[in-house]
């Protein structure tokens, strides 16, 4: 009886990866993250103040650079997952975990897939029913990736 692999191989079709890989993947890339985005946060941080309790007493012109800060890192994380899904296929952890997106539908993947696929980073709340519907239904697909019909396979 042929594997599920050698199943694969015959019909040219490619085995979607798992949670386990894909949780790695976003690991790796958020580290990635984490360390371009570090120097804009040495920048800010001491332009907001420590205590929780004088948040209150934050003058507005300091307001200013916090928000830029968040604002940078909203964009500079969703433009990181654009950039690499849309021109490579991959993030720099997909590639190190030999993963990629591809569209379930037959063409290259758009931009308007990769920009549904990855809204879903931005809001916490929408990751997690992501993540809930990963796990539970067993096909190895986000829900991002059922309304942008990608999915995430083996490179």
């Amino acid at each position: 009886m042929a594997s599920q692999r050698d199943v694969f191989a015959l019909t040219g079709l490619q085995e979607r990866a798992g949670f386990w890989r894909r949780f790695s993947a976003y690991v790796l890339d958020s580290l990635l993250l984490f360390i371009i985005l570090r120097p804009i946060d040495r920048k800010v941080e001491h332009l907001v103040p420590q205590d929780i309790s004088s948040i209150a007493n934050i003058a507005p012109s300091l307001l200013g650079p916090a928000f830029v800060f968040v604002l940078s890192v909203i964009v500079v994380t969703f433009a990181y997952w654009v950039v690499f899904e849309f021109y490579f296929g991959q993030t720099v952890g997909k590639m190190l975990l030999g993963i990629k997106v591809r569209s379930t539908v037959g063409r290259k993947v758009s931009f308007s897939q990769i920009l549904i696929r990855n809204l879903a980073k931005i809001f916490s709340f929408i990751l997690f029913i992501d993540t809930i519907y990963l796990l539970v239904k067993g096909e190895r697909l986000r829900f991002s990736d059922v309304v942008a019909k990608t999915e995430v396979v083996l490179s």
